[in-house]
């Protein structure tokens, strides 16, 4: 199975961001779970970088069985998008309440 993490990002500096995810990631892969690579550090946006950011995220969802939401995702404008994108289009979710 493969799965993508959804991770709230705002107000976080990369090193967060990365200590973060390191522990869902390890987590998963425990799991004996594939990892589909959705942290995007491409510092050149098309346009708005949130979202070219989110427009990325779709195309990784795409490519899902299920995505994993991380604590905070409720808070996060980008994580609802793309909760409601795996809710409307069939892809599994695994939501930290």
């Amino acid at each position: 199975m493969k799965i993508m993490i959804s991770q709230p990002m705002k107000g976080l500096t990369r090193e967060q961001i990365e200590s973060n995810r390191a522990e869902v990631v390890s987590l998963i892969t425990e799991l004996g779970y594939e990892i589909i690579d959705s942290y995007v550090t491409d510092e050149t946006p098309t346009g708005n970088r949130a979202l070219d950011c989110l427009g990325k995220s779709f195309q990784i969802i795409a490519q899902a069985d299920a995505v994993y939401f991380m604590d905070g995702w409720r808070d996060s404008r980008d994580c609802w998008m793309e909760f409601e994108a795996c809710v409307r289009y069939g892809i599994k979710t695994i939501a930290v309440v």
